[in-house]
């Protein structure tokens, strides 16, 4: 094969896989007193703090397969009437500023017309450039139902709050698989790692 041709299927791969990464894990949280080996069952929130109106968006659909899919796949089972944790998500896209320095010249000029001294001068320095971009948050929450307390959390960033189309499901799916990586109870061996 073409070495350029391998190339860039290897960045085209690289780029796509980018698309579905699911985003950062920035940060999971428990609570030290939570004994998950005493939780068994789980349900939804209801509302979804990703509801709008009273109803299930799109992404809190993604959000509910998604999860429902980690949770099952480490023995929990879905039951409505009185579970033992409920799980809940928030979202949210702010606008994030990214700063940098750079180098930057200043070229001036002076002198006297009649006197004939013309001269320039140069000043270096640094300044700062901001470009502005909108980053997605999703928060995964998980709540002991019969405490009413908050036992597990974690903070995703990334585009997956924000997808939409065909890639949303994928997208959404990859960041839920990510944040699950960082469960107190592991998800068993056969279930893929890296979506």
């Amino acid at each position: 094969m073409n070495p350029i041709r391998t190339i860039l299927l290897l960045a085209l791969s690289g780029l796509l896989a980018a698309c579905v990464s699911g985003g950062q894990v920035t940060s999971a949280d428990m609570d030290a007193r939570a004994d998950f080996s005493r939780y068994h069952t789980f349900a939804f929130s209801e509302p979804l703090g990703t509801n709008r109106d009273g109803a299930d968006t799109l992404l809190s659909q993604r959000l509910k397969a998604a999860t429902a899919r980690q949770m099952q796949a480490r023995g929990f089972v879905y039951q409505v009437q009185a579970p033992d944790l409920l799980i809940n998500f928030h979202a949210k896209v702010v606008q994030e500023v990214y700063t940098r320095p750079m180098f930057t010249t200043s070229i001036g000029y002076f002198g006297h017309h009649r006197g004939g001294f013309y001269g320039a001068w140069t000043m270096w320095g640094y300044d700062f450039d901001e470009d502005y971009y909108n980053e997605g948050q999703l928060n995964i929450d998980l709540i002991d139902a019969a405490q009413r307390r908050q036992v597990w959390e974690t903070v995703v960033i990334g585009d997956a709050v924000r997808a939409t189309g065909s890639r949303a499901d994928a997208m959404v799916d990859a960041a839920v698989t990510r944040a699950f990586r960082r469960f107190p109870v592991p998800a068993p061996a056969t279930m893929p790692a890296n979506r």
